[in-house]
């Protein structure tokens, strides 16, 4: 929610999803628009004073102090997809007495019904055994809502203690080649899954684009990414969670503070203004899980599990 500085337009194509048909059809979209458009589809938002037809004062956000006639919307509120049928309406206040030329925005939502625990239920089917396993409030499986909105990680640890594996993971030691033929030397098997996985999660060169890198609004400037920005991320990104490749975790970034803020937004400038990836952010550790169809000794009954 702010002032966003950014008209939107009426052009909602590709934008049906995150912009509504009562925006202010009287304007061009700026850059700052199209960033805040670019905003919602890469965070799955929507902006929610466009979705409601209202009279002109109550579209309009911002008026010249000494036109009236001279109006824009350029302050929005914005919400996540997946809570705008809780959305009953939104749109600018008129007449608020404020020592400003922007108008308020107001939102009006519904509270969301509650989770009841006599609504949650937990079935399991174990389909090599032929059998199902419904748990409602016993045992493991007893007051899942109360822990889903408690903490995300208990529900989690009470939902793996309910789970019945139908046999214990022990991955093969034995592979085949492309013909078929078993190998038995390490290094041999190492290059059989690095061509397998290498063919199944990497682009070859005609499935690339060739057309060249062209910005939307070659005659702006492109905002850098801010401290700020970085450090929202690292502080929302999730927790005891296995290192990749670097051995860096969630926990060492923020022990380092702000110095590791300040490293971190120069790395992720440099990318983004050089257009180009370290080599190291596009190496994986890759587990092969075997999907329990055909012969566990060949590499495309595997699927590839990235951490």
């Amino acid at each position: 929610m702010g002032d966003f500085n950014g008209r939107v337009g009426n052009q909602r194509t590709p934008w049906e999803a995150h912009l509504g048909p009562h925006s202010d059809h009287n304007t061009n979209r700026n850059y700052n628009g199209q960033l805040t458009l670019e905003l919602c589809a890469q965070h799955g938002l929507f902006i929610t004073n466009t979705f409601f037809q209202h009279r002109r004062s109550q579209i309009y956000t911002w008026y010249k102090w000494n036109n009236l006639e001279q109006a824009s919307q350029i302050n929005f509120i914005l919400a996540r997809k997946s809570h705008q049928r809780h959305v009953i309406d939104s749109k600018a206040m008129p007449n608020i007495q404020v020592d400003t030329d922007h108008r308020p925005v107001m939102l009006e939502t519904r509270a969301p019904h509650q989770l009841r625990n006599s609504d949650i239920h937990y079935q399991l089917e174990e389909t090599q055994r032929g059998r199902h396993l419904s748990r409602n409030r016993n045992g493991d499986g007893e007051n899942l809502a109360e822990k889903c909105e408690k903490s995300p990680r208990e529900l989690y640890k009470a939902v793996k203690a309910v789970r019945q594996r139908d046999e214990p993971f022990d991955p093969t030691s034995l592979i085949n080649d492309e013909a078929g033929n078993p190998l038995t030397d390490q290094e041999d098997r190492n290059n059989r899954w690095e061509e397998c996985f290498d063919g199944l999660l990497n682009f070859g060169d005609s499935q690339r684009s060739q057309e060249p890198f062209s910005p939307g609004f070659p005659d702006e400037e492109e905002p850098s990414i801010l401290e700020d920005e970085v450090r929202a991320v690292v502080k929302e990104s999730a927790k005891n969670k296995a290192a990749g490749t670097d051995d860096i975790t969630t926990e060492a970034i923020q022990a380092c503070g702000d110095v590791g803020i300040k490293w971190l937004t120069r790395v992720f400038n440099a990318a983004w203004e050089e257009r180009a990836a370290p080599d190291d952010w596009q190496k994986a550790i890759v587990i092969p899980i075997w999907k329990k169809k055909g012969s566990n000794r060949d590499c495309e009954k595997d699927r590839a599990s990235p951490c």
